[in-house]
C-alpha cells in the first residue's frame, strides 16, 4: 500500500502558478476545500498535487498554451 505524501507550495508561489491573487486562494480554502497547512504558525502552504488537479479540471488554454484558471 502506497501512501500519498503531499508536496507543499507557499501561497505566493501557488497564486502565481494559478494566475490568481493570494486572496482568491484564501477564499477557495473554504469554498473548494483546498488542502492547506501553516508552517511555523505563519506561512500558509497548499498541496501542489491538489492545485494541479484543480488547474487541469478548471482551465482553458490561451493562444500561447498557458493555462488560465476559469473557476
Amino acid at each position: 500500500m502506497e501512501f500519498y505524501k503531499p508536496e507543499w507550495i507557499n501561497s505566493d508561489d501557488a497564486a502565481k502558478w494559478l494566475g490568481v491573487d493570494p486572496t482568491t486562494l484564501f477564499k477557495w480554502r473554504s469554498s473548494h476545500g483546498l488542502a492547506w497547512t501553516h508552517i511555523n504558525g505563519r506561512t500558509v502552504m497548499y498541496d501542489k498535487k491538489q492545485l494541479n488537479e484543480i488547474l487541469n479540471k478548471n482551465s482553458t488554454y490561451s493562444v500561447l498554451g498557458e493555462k488560465k484558471l476559469t473557476a
